[in-house]
């Protein structure tokens, strides 16, 4: 009986410890380093004691990426996190990761308002949380466990020897080292670093950066832009101090050859790097600026975040874990007596802390500066690349510093065409093209209006002439669509001024081949007397599609250059948006196959024998620029200029070619020759025309009917549909 009270009672308590006692929340965490564990593994034990002190039944296990286990590329680390965040994976649900990347992967993180208090927050340098630790939407998405502080490590017995104080300016720093250079090599000492650049092909972003930065008005100015006269004075400086105290190989030596001359072999005077534990040989000091008073010094932080697709269960547990390593006490106990540097500010004021770190040197970086993490820039790591890749053509392969700051400039700008030409001279060409085309279409408005032009004009009446001038308009105002940033308004704009614009400019003419058809009908017949309810119904049904249109519109898409001007255009992503604008292009053909069937219909019509030729000539010319139109809207060019030009020139051509073969060769006709007698005589037959062919009464019309319905077996028989239209064709005069 005992025995079984025994065995009764384990088994109780094995239910009771495996279903009863709440099991640990694992937290996986995920980390880069080039130091090996750093101060990571000291605080996760840390953490994990804590936890089982006070009970909390959180566990942190931590996977830290080094140079020896996957690759020592930042980069790398970058792709890897974003391999995992892009597909919202569960597997880590807390992120260390450098504060360049809050913006890049913000969404994808939680925002730590919701889990720590205000007053843990705000312990925290103020400039480091709203620069490196938010989202672009500014949520904050991390807090920095440590931060790394770019110094400048002098070597304090040379420049005691020759009796020189730190430099506070990078003219100071060339003369110090020139002069120190000078007297060591005299005294054989051939092997002296007098600086090292840490620009290579792997590396210098950083570098190159923060000495741009060191030219900076003062500490709280705002970096330099790219392209400004202060960057090329700081890089043409750069490249002076590479070519009198130093050389090509050594300005390109790697991190590691500089920690050797840190710790080991320490025959250097001035080295450029992070602040660590060092040799005290050197002292170390702000990055110099071009002034004193101004340094260059960077920081980068080690920011902690929460995956936001894990578990509100594993949030709160990662919450925890954030809390407790960014406390003041935990910072305290194993960051800066680590000789790491905190990001909260208070600490400096420590008497501890600072037996251990320089707060001096910390407190004259402040405000802190650090990288620009703007999403096309250096929150993007192809551009990094990029950065350094141009910068080192300047340095190493004589490339001019215009020529790579310009190349740098492109690898983020948009370019379109402007009346600015800083860039190119084609928007304000074309912009003095399309103005001169413009004035000269609405001046030659008045021809219509001078009794000399009116023989010429009468094709059609003043009103549909004005219309269909004002349809030319529209169509050249197309091209203003093209100019400065290109938008998803603009591209459905373009569209709608194009075809639209295109039916105002036609719709006169094809109503005027309707109701001058050889043959008396009753279409023909209601037309003449409906002729703007006709207009205004064909101009409704392109509109309502380009109203639909608006329901899937066009996209921008991005074009991106190696090498060249990236620029954005129009296109168009959905089936839907596709089918309408299809369906626009089908009713703009359709107007053409309508007009193409009617003008050989009316081919031989002596009234308006020149007239059908020249509006012939016109519908094949718009066939053919329609096409190129689309042609060019779908491939992709490597220059922005060409596909604007290309663009521009399509729909200039487009409006003035229909300009001159339908109105001004008619102006020009009026000035050749001719009798008298025979302009008087074309004018009766014009007239007489088109009262024979207008004020028909409805008997006549019902007659005519009536007469080709008696005889309709026989047509039928006789007659196909392409018999009639070419009969048609063969007649020279109107029934």
């Amino acid at each position: 009986m005992n025995l079984n009270n025994t065995v009764f009672k384990i088994i109780i308590i094995a239910f009771f410890h495996t279903y009863i006692i709440k099991a640990k929340t694992v937290i996986k965490a995920i980390t880069y380093t080039y130091y090996g564990d750093s101060y990571y593994q000291g605080l996760v034990d840390a953490f994990n004691e804590y936890s089982e002190i006070n009970n909390l039944d959180i566990e942190l296990q931590l996977k830290v990426l080094t140079p020896e286990n996957s690759t020592s590329e930042v980069d790398d680390y970058g792709f890897t996190l974003d391999a995992l965040i892009s597909k919202k994976s569960k597997k880590y649900d807390i992120y260390i990761f450098y504060g360049a990347y809050s913006k890049k992967f913000g969404e994808h993180l939680a925002d730590l308002n919701n889990y720590l208090s205000k007053n843990h927050i705000n312990k925290f340098d103020n400039g480091i949380l709203s620069g490196i630790c938010t989202s672009l939407d500014n949520k904050l998405v991390g807090l920095p466990i440590a931060i790394d502080i770019s110094v400048l490590y002098s070597n304090i017995n040379l420049l005691n020897k020759y009796k020189k104080d730190i430099p506070k300016t990078w003219d100071e720093f060339l003369s110090t080292a020139k002069y120190i250079l000078y007297q060591e090599r005299k005294d054989n000492n051939t092997d002296l670093v007098a600086y090292n650049g840490l620009i290579n092909e792997n590396n210098g972003d950083v570098p190159i950066y923060e000495f741009i930065n060191s030219y900076r008005e003062s500490n709280s100015s705002p970096h330099p832009e790219l392209t400004s006269k202060t960057t090329i004075e700081a890089l043409e400086m750069l490249k002076k101090i590479k070519n009198e105290i130093s050389s090509d190989s050594e300005f390109q030596l790697a991190e590691d050859y500089t920690m050797r001359l840190i710790y080991v072999n320490t025959n250097a005077l001035f080295l450029r790097f992070w602040y660590v534990s060092h040799s005290p040989v050197y002292e170390l000091s702000p990055i110099p600026g071009y002034k004193d008073g101004v340094s260059g010094s960077l920081i980068v932080a080690n920011n902690i975040g929460i995956n936001n697709y894990i578990s509100e269960e594993n949030k709160l547990a990662a919450a925890e874990i954030i809390k407790f390593m960014t406390t003041m006490d935990t910072q305290k106990k194993y960051i800066t007596n680590k000789k790491y540097i905190s990001a909260i500010n208070e600490l400096y004021d420590d008497d501890d802390v600072c037996a251990l770190l320089n707060c001096d040197l910390i407190k004259k970086v402040q405000p802190f500066s650090f990288m620009n993490n703007n999403l096309n820039e250096f929150g993007n790591d192809a551009y990094h690349e990029k950065y350094r890749k141009y910068i080192s053509e300047f340095l190493y392969n004589n490339k001019s510093v215009t020529e790579v700051l310009k190349k740098i400039n492109d690898i983020t700008r948009i370019y379109s065409i402007s009346l600015n030409t800083d860039d190119s001279y084609l928007g304000l060409i074309v912009f003095i093209i399309f103005s001169v085309i413009m004035t000269v279409i609405m001046i030659s408005v008045i021809f219509l209006f001078i009794k000399k032009f009116y023989i010429s004009f009468m094709v059609l009446t003043k009103d549909l002439w004005i219309i269909s001038l004002l349809g030319t308009l529209i169509i050249l105002c197309s091209v203003l669509t093209l100019y400065d940033v290109t938008t998803i308004f603009k591209c459905q704009l373009r569209i709608f001024l194009i075809t639209f614009g295109y039916v105002v400019m036609k719709v006169p003419f094809l109503y005027n081949l309707i109701v001058r058809f050889p043959e008396k009908n009753k279409i023909s017949f209601y037309l003449e007397k409906h002729k703007y309810l006709f207009i205004f119904i064909i101009l409704l049904f392109n509109l309502v599609l380009n109203i639909l249109m608006t329901f899937s519109p066009s996209d921008v898409s991005e074009v991106n250059v190696l090498d060249g001007g990236n620029y954005k255009r129009c296109v168009i992503n959905t089936i839907l948006g596709n089918i309408f604008y299809y369906l626009i292009l089908f009713h703009d053909g359709l107007i053409i196959i309508i007009m193409l069937i009617l003008i050989y219909m009316e081919w031989n019509i002596k009234e308006t024998y020149y007239d059908i030729r020249l509006l012939a000539t016109v519908l094949f010319m718009d066939i053919l620029s329609i096409i190129l139109f689309n042609i060019i809207n779908n491939i992709i060019f490597n220059d922005y200029i060409a596909y604007n030009a290309l663009l521009s020139a399509n729909i200039i051509l487009f409006s003035i070619l229909n300009h001159i073969f339908t109105y001004f060769v008619k102006i020009g006709s009026s000035f050749l020759p001719r009798n008298s007698t025979t302009s008087l005589d074309l004018m009766k037959r014009v007239m007489q025309y088109k009262n024979d062919s207008f004020n028909n009464t409805w008997s006549i019309a019902s007659n005519t009917m009536t007469s080709e319905n008696s005889n309709t077996a026989t047509q039928n028989i006789r007659n196909s549909f392409i018999n009639k239209i070419v009969e048609y064709h063969n007649q020279n005069e109107s029934i």
